[in-house]
């Protein structure tokens, strides 16, 4: 979305491209990642994993891949662990999934959250709850090398 508006092709006025993006800043943590993905991740734990479920996993943990890039503002990720407890959950669980495009979708969205601890030192309890599941990458990653 972001890329979109950066487009040179595409002319914006930069009062609206300012106030879209201060829009974007303030939805993001209390509607889009609190009342959308943790409200659609915790609805699906305990659904049956069908073709339809897995495929709807995995569009939320790539959207919200998607929503990590755009350089949100620092407020959104400090309580990202307590505010969306069940949808970083479920990035991890997809870790576990036999579909290759959940993996990778997962893997990168954790990376990238990674690397967003290491730019900004406020965000310890996004890296503890990384650091904390990494014994269940470790069985992961053993379980994929040895097939």
């Amino acid at each position: 979305m972001a890329n979109d508006c950066d487009n040179n092709s595409i002319v914006i006025e930069d009062s609206i491209r300012k106030t879209f993006y201060l829009f974007l800043n303030q939805s993001s943590k209390s509607f889009v990642f609190k009342q959308i993905f943790n409200l659609w991740a915790s609805k699906l734990q305990n659904e049956q994993r069908s073709n339809k479920v897995n495929l709807l996993r995995r569009e939320i943990v790539a959207t919200f891949y998607s929503w990590i890039r755009l350089k949100l503002p620092n407020e959104v990720f400090e309580s990202l662990v307590e505010d969306c407890p069940d949808l970083l959950q479920m990035v991890f669980e997809e870790l576990t999934s036999s579909d290759l495009d959940s993996l990778e979708i997962a893997s990168d969205c954790i990376v990238e959250l990674l690397q967003i601890c290491r730019d900004r030192p406020k965000f310890e309890s996004v890296q503890n709850f990384i650091l904390g599941h990494v014994d269940a990458i470790k069985v992961q990653v053993r379980k994929v090398v040895s097939q």
